[in-house]
């Protein structure tokens, strides 16, 4: 494994958190770590979003220089406010880089024994993010329809594009070491807020409990694969497990979570988004302890703000769960502040001016350039409801932890007005939970499986919300959890010792679950030398297009459109655009259709492209080949099996041959340098 890549990751990040400290320290002064978990991502967000919008406005390239300069200079000004306000070195910023430096070392010593970057949607990611690299004015291209600018919510890309960049280090490393920077972010974040939370308890008590309720949100399951092996041993049955069974449980849905998301390291928007989705509920819940009408609400309000569009530009569903939160716990606040109505209309607005209007200016070069492809709301069918049994197990573990925590509540067992405020915000997140849980149900998105493939018209709605849900209740539950074992009255030694005994093995049988997913995923052996390079299966198994790769990403400067074969989605088609950020005229056709909801472009480019590669007439090529502005012709082994009558000699003997070997052959058109 590449250690030194591990180590010069981990260094930005600590210097990101030094970049965020000084802010950090001062939003949550009275915190238990000043914020400090947060603070590498108050950095990642201060330089990554400084550094994209002056580049968006043309001010600033993207490119190495100029990434390092406005790194520097930030990480110079922080060290000056950390001078100036004296800000003094503390256990728990020790205790939190230990964990830092600890979990982005495990996650990527396991990544190690499987780090290819192929399968599911990592080809699309990794695309965007070498199409990012390759851009030097926002927004990047879409790497998938040569021509025009991508159309989709790219920025957690851009942030990892920009560790790439920041770092020198390969994507095909990045990539990989992204999914523990991720990982180990949002752990961080879930830490502060759960060591705030639990600020009244003793030290050891606080840190114990903060550090397993982040464990228990990030590496626990569902159910399914505890009832599969308790099912097994009861019947005898031999049947084989797949750790990605439990993510398929209600018909023609997703039900996903981040422990699943980490192990098959997709770095899509959803699990992108959850350090900035946890950071925006870190905000939410500094916002429910400040009085409505003073300063600092309206401050910490304005603060969320960009937070909140930050979500939108890298999963947009999250925009929609965290606006809800903060416009429910707003009215919440002020029924119960008994203000009249027209004053809390006032201040209902007032909010939501500023919760909206300060982030959308940051973000607005990205608003302009997006067109969300969904076409409005829809009723669910009434007999399209989700399966009860599907239903318990799925969240029938948080809901064991939700019963113990009434009953206990019930008969007095717990000092909830000694804790009421965390209490009432643990409601909250818990009730918010349920009503998006029920809300699908009734509910969803309209996107193109709409139109095109009914049966998973709401696919995406229930996959995005049941994420979401997944952090509140886990954060509801930890908070219920540490109420019942910590904050308890008095009780028999016996109930106290079975309920904790229960509650332990709620936790165990949850997380369990990323054992078995990792051993499924990642085939550990000690013998066999491990690496981070997410490309070195393709110099194993398409030698050919390995040293192509190569001598493009070496050789080829800029962003020229470049033809390769067209093929489906999830599989090894585009991978010449995807692995080197070159446009291509079509890469994966149903997911250009699916972010601009036309099929009519992305199939008719389809079959523009194999009309070409089949060709003999050499007019007809050159037309098509000018139509599309392509500067480079790629033929490799996947043209040669998809394209049967390919006749190289008509590429020979037209166009200049600049690279071949391995039966593999790239074509560059004469006029490529007019």
């Amino acid at each position: 494994m590449e250690l030194a890549s591990v180590l010069i990751i981990y260094i930005i990040l600590f210097a990101l958190g030094i970049v965020g400290l000084p802010f950090a320290s001062l939003i949550f002064a009275k915190w238990s770590d000043d914020g400090y978990g947060v603070a590498k991502i108050i950095g990642l967000l201060l330089v990554g979003t400084a550094i994209w919008f002056l580049s968006s406005l043309q001010i600033l390239s993207f490119s190495e220089p100029n990434v390092v300069i406005v790194f520097l200079l930030f990480l110079i000004i922080s060290l000056w406010l950390i001078y100036k306000r004296k800000i003094k070195i503390k256990k728990s910023y020790v205790y939190t880089e230990l964990i830092t430096f600890a979990l982005l070392f495990v996650l990527a010593f396991i990544r190690s024994f499987n780090p290819q970057i192929e399968g599911t949607e990592k080809l699309m990611n990794i695309g965007i993010i070498n199409s990012i690299l390759r851009t030097d004015f926002f927004p990047p291209n879409d790497i998938w329809l040569s021509g025009e600018k991508i159309n989709y919510y790219y920025m957690g890309h851009y942030f990892i594009a920009f560790l790439s960049k920041l770092s020198t280090l390969p994507t095909y490393i990045t990539y990989n070491l992204g999914i523990g920077v991720i990982f180990t972010l949002s752990f961080s974040a879930l830490n502060t807020l759960f060591l705030q939370l639990f600020s009244k308890a003793r030290r050891a008590v606080k840190f114990t409990s903060a550090f397993m309720g982040a464990s228990f949100i990030m590496l626990s399951g569902n159910l399914h694969y505890f009832i599969f092996v308790i099912s097994g041993i009861l019947t005898g049955s031999s049947s084989q497990y797949f750790y990605a069974y439990s993510t398929r449980l209600i018909p023609y849905t997703i039900n996903e979570f981040p422990a699943y998301s980490f192990i098959l390291g997709d770095l899509h928007g959803h699990y992108l988004n959850l350090p900035f989705f946890i950071f925006a509920l870190v905000f939410l819940y500094l916002v429910y302890l400040t009085p409505l009408n003073s300063f600092k609400n309206t401050i910490y309000t304005v603060l969320l703000s960009p937070v909140l569009w930050i979500n939108y530009t890298v999963n947009s569903w999250d925009f929609i769960t965290i606006i809800y939160l903060f416009l429910s716990i707003t009215v919440i606040r002020l029924f119960l502040s008994k203000t009249n109505f027209k004053a809390a209309l006032i201040f209902f607005l007032k909010s939501l001016l500023l919760v909206i209007l300060p982030g959308l200016i940051v973000v607005l070069p990205f608003i302009l350039n997006f067109k969300p492809p969904i076409g409005g709301l829809g009723l669910v069918p009434l007999g399209t409801k989700s399966p009860p049994i599907e239903l318990l197990t799925i969240w029938g573990g948080f809901l064991i932890i939700f019963f113990i925590f009434t009953a206990g509540a019930l008969k007095k067992f717990i000092k909830i007005k000694e804790n009421l405020s965390v209490f009432l915000f643990a409601v909250f997140l818990a009730t918010s939970g349920l009503l998006i849980i029920a809300g699908v149900e009734f509910l969803f998105i309209k996107d193109i499986f709409f139109n095109s493939n009914y049966n998973y018209f709401r696919a995406n709605t229930v996959f995005k919300f049941y994420y979401a849900s997944w952090i509140l209740w886990g954060i509801a539950a930890t908070i219920f959890t540490y109420l019942i074992v910590v904050e308890h009255k008095v009780i028999t030694k016996v109930n106290l010792l079975i309920t904790r005994i229960i509650l332990l093995f709620v936790f165990i049988i949850l997380t369990i679950y990323s054992l078995r997913g990792i051993r499924d995923y990642y085939p550990v052996n000690f013998k066999i030398s491990s690496t981070l390079s997410g490309i070195n299966y393709i110099k194993n198994n398409y030698a050919g297009d390995y040293y192509a790769i190569k001598f493009i990403n070496e050789n080829i400067k800029g962003t020229p459109i470049i033809l390769e074969a067209v093929g489906d989605a999830y599989t090894y088609f585009a991978r010449i655009s995807a692995y080197t950020g070159l446009p291509t005229v079509i890469g994966w056709p149903t997911h250009e259709w699916q972010w601009r909801n036309d099929s009519a472009i992305p199939f008719t480019r389809k079959s523009e492209v194999e009309k070409a590669y089949n060709s003999n007439n050499i007019s007809d090529l050159k037309e098509f080949l000018n139509k599309y502005k392509v500067e480079y012709i790629y033929i490799g082994q996947k043209e040669f099996d998809t394209y049967k009558n390919i006749d190289i000699s008509i590429f020979k003997d037209n166009f200049i041959e600049i690279y071949n070997n391995l039966n593999t052959y790239i074509f560059k058109l004469p006029i490529a340098s007019d």
